[in-house]
């Protein structure tokens, strides 16, 4: 069972109890194309060794952080929110003395991440400044997507502007 044996990829799905969907898109994301120049008709070819390699890639997250990776770019990062300046300021910062070494450049939110999610913080440990970001959280505030609720349900319905005029 398999392309390789020609068997359509409605076959496969079942042979493998997955959706049709599924094999589809495995075979769109990995086949590639091969040109004739002789009629100018080009074929598609699945190749598995891609999809092996792609797969290999995904098994090696999650991936490490910059500033785990790099003590140079870790160690001034941490100088320089001991000197009270922002995550943001940091980077732009970072980006202009390092304008040709991506080694050494960090995103704000990189930083951010490092200091409240990973580890519980395991950056804020090496801090000297208690509070080195400005806002002085220790947790990131939550900022929700949905539309803000009210708690006075018992209202809906029930207001002056929802009534009508008399």
């Amino acid at each position: 069972m398999g392309i390789a044996q020609g068997d359509s990829p409605d076959r496969i799905a079942a042979g493998l109890e997955v959706h049709r969907s599924t094999v589809f898109r495995e075979l769109a994301r990995y086949s590639l194309v091969a040109q004739d120049d002789r009629w100018g008709n080009d074929e598609t070819y699945y190749s598995a060794a891609l999809a092996q390699f792609w797969a290999d890639q995904a098994k090696a997250r999650p991936k490490a952080f910059k500033l785990d990776t790099l003590p140079l770019l870790r160690q001034l990062v941490i100088d320089l929110l001991n000197e009270k300046i922002s995550p943001q300021q940091i980077s732009v910062r970072l980006r202009r003395l390092f304008p040709d070494d991506e080694g050494m450049q960090i995103s704000h939110e990189t930083i951010y991440q490092a200091l409240y999610v990973q580890g519980a913080g395991g950056l804020r440990h090496e801090l000297s400044v208690e509070g080195a970001i400005r806002s002085g959280r220790t947790t990131r505030k939550p900022v929700s997507k949905l539309p803000a609720r009210s708690k006075r349900t018992w209202l809906a319905g029930h207001r002056l502007a929802d009534r009508d005029e008399v």
